[in-house]
């Protein structure tokens, strides 16, 4: 799955989507990920979260994988910081206040 991640998501979202908490954290966290962009760690992300509504609890854990840095000022201004699970998730938030320093 890490080599082909960008199929996955396009071919086979819901096999990902269906992953356990630990192996979506597992996957995003991999420094061995194949994706275009950070962008597309942060969408995965966020599908997996709302795909099932007790998986909220995980919001912290899984917006962790997102390499803030790695994401354009676009995206992050316009999907990131904005976002309003992201306010909800104090440490994620706090993550993002940085990256805005």
């Amino acid at each position: 799955m890490l080599k082909n991640f960008q199929i996955i998501l396009t071919d086979y979202k819901q096999l990902f989507l269906d992953l356990e908490f630990e192996d979506a954290l597992g996957y995003l966290n991999s420094a061995f990920l194949n994706s275009y962009s950070e962008e597309t760690v942060w969408e995965a992300a966020m599908q997996w979260i709302l795909h099932k509504e007790e998986r909220l609890d995980h919001i912290a854990e899984m917006m962790g994988t997102v390499r803030i840095g790695l994401l354009s000022s676009e995206v992050f201004l316009n999907k990131v910081k904005s976002n309003a699970l992201v306010e909800r998730s104090g440490a994620f938030q706090d993550a993002v206040n940085e990256a805005i320093r």
